[in-house]
């Protein structure tokens, strides 16, 4: 019986260690990259900028978008280093008056007036709705001296815990006309005022000289917004790369799944509804892989294709598979609901100082980085302008999400590591038992 057990746990360790014996591929060569695009340098020094086209932009498998080469006509890999998108030039920050809002209702978007008294709170005038007990149902941020672009308004604010707060900016001169100027949904994770996102709420670059600013949230119970600092900058944000992605999974009408093929950071999910449903509150949460928890993103309301609010904001590295919960208030997804990936820009600073022609190549798991500063490859410094290369992006593509990954703890590698475990530790124990019986057995024959 030991015999058969040690075979059994020899073999199953033997079919683990099958599972990796592949020869792994060479990250010093071209061929070893999901992805290779052709780059011709442009006139000048050897010193270039390429920027990244959506099709190297989904090809990364490394957080830290490691794997990427520029290889020249010899497979010899040349001097690269990643610099992200252009820079935003003079931004700055500035702590913006503000002024709790009362009324007995939510702020509509027109014909509603605003008054600051002297006590520097400012007042809802002019409402038509029966009048009720007072709260405070907006904030008002005084932006008139404020010259350039606007990019962003960041709260200080305390939010009522576990509940989404869907948060509307809009701008006015008089107080009483109101243009939209972006959104928000906010969310409460926890007693001591963590939130799932931070409180910054982008702006299309607008200008707000002369303006006021309003922050409301529909009548939600429980927000306080203590002050608020706008963001400005002389150009504006550079604008992310839109990718369309096919093939979530919808589990059942409240939930959307999809794991991405790729590991490169995302600046955004938008998530349109399909089939005609009206408002959806969601959730959006992710893992590395189906034996982790789930860890929650971002919350959004889902409206009508094209809406700006579709659009759930992220940061840091993208993990591999996401789920969309709606609401249970809500009747969920008609259909399988369309989905947007975002990407920020990013750019290379090259040295073509090899042989023609050139091919840079992104896409490998596991391997090592060879990213240099901007400063080892450009040793003038920032202030130089470099000449940019062409690089063969080809045609839009299209994001294939695979389905949900499936939850057994039991699957695949796992099992075969948990039978070897088992099968080793049967042949431990039994050896025990025949050792502990063979001492046994002596120590009687010596009595």
């Amino acid at each position: 019986m030991i015999h058969v057990l040690r075979s059994f746990a020899i073999a199953a360790i033997a079919l683990l260690a099958a599972c990796n014996i592949a020869t792994p591929p060479d990250p010093g060569k071209a061929e070893s990259y999901s992805v290779r695009l052709a780059v011709t340098p442009a006139e000048g020094g050897s010193e270039q900028r390429i920027a990244l086209p959506a099709s190297a932009l989904v090809a990364f498998q490394s957080t830290d978008r490691a794997d990427i080469r520029l290889f020249d006509a010899s497979g010899r890999n040349l001097p690269l280093a990643l610099v992200g998108a252009a820079a935003i030039e003079q931004q700055a920050g500035f702590t913006v008056p503000t002024y709790p809002v009362i009324g007995s209702s939510a702020p509509g978007t027109s014909g509603v007036a605003l008054t600051i008294g002297a006590d520097n709170v400012a007042r809802v005038v002019g409402m038509t709705e029966p009048a009720g007990p007072e709260q405070t149902v907006a904030a008002l941020f005084d932006t008139r001296q404020l010259a350039d672009p606007a990019i962003a308004l960041t709260l200080d604010a305390d939010l009522p815990l576990h509940q989404p707060v869907a948060i509307t900016l809009e701008s006015s001169a008089d107080l009483r006309e109101w243009v939209p100027r972006g959104d928000k949904v906010l969310f409460r994770t926890d007693a001591d005022g963590a939130q799932l996102e931070t409180g910054r709420i982008n702006l299309p670059g607008v200008s707000l000289k002369g303006q006021y600013l309003r922050a409301s949230w529909g009548g939600t119970k429980g927000v306080a917004v203590r002050g608020a600092r706008v963001t400005t900058a002389k150009s504006g944000a550079p604008e992310l790369v839109a990718v369309k992605a096919g093939g979530g999974q919808l589990i059942d009408p409240r939930e959307v799944r999809f794991v991405l093929p790729f590991r490169g950071p995302l600046a955004g999910i938008r998530i349109d509804p399909l089939g005609g449903e009206g408002a959806i509150p969601v959730e959006l949460a992710t893992r590395g892989n189906p034996e982790l928890a789930w860890t929650p993103l971002a919350a959004a309301t889902l409206r009508r294709p094209g809406w700006e609010g579709n659009v759930l904001e992220l940061s840091g590295p993208a993990q591999r598979e996401y789920r969309v919960v709606a609401d249970p208030r809500s009747a969920g997804f008609a259909k399988p609901p369309e989905i947007l990936l975002y990407f920020e820009p990013a750019e290379l600073v090259a040295q073509f100082n090899g042989k023609p022609p050139y091919t840079l190549a992104v896409g490998l798991s596991d391997a090592p980085s060879t990213l240099l500063s901007f400063a080892d490859v450009v040793p003038g410094g920032v202030s130089i302008v470099l000449p940019r290369a062409e690089i063969a992006g080809g045609p839009q593509p299209l994001v294939s999400l695979a389905g949900a990954e499936p939850e057994s703890p039991l699957s695949g590698k796992r099992a075969i590591l948990w039978l070897a475990l088992l099968a080793g530790t049967a042949v431990l124990g039994f050896s025990v038992m025949r050792l502990m019986k063979g001492n046994a057995a002596k120590g009687e024959d010596s009595a």
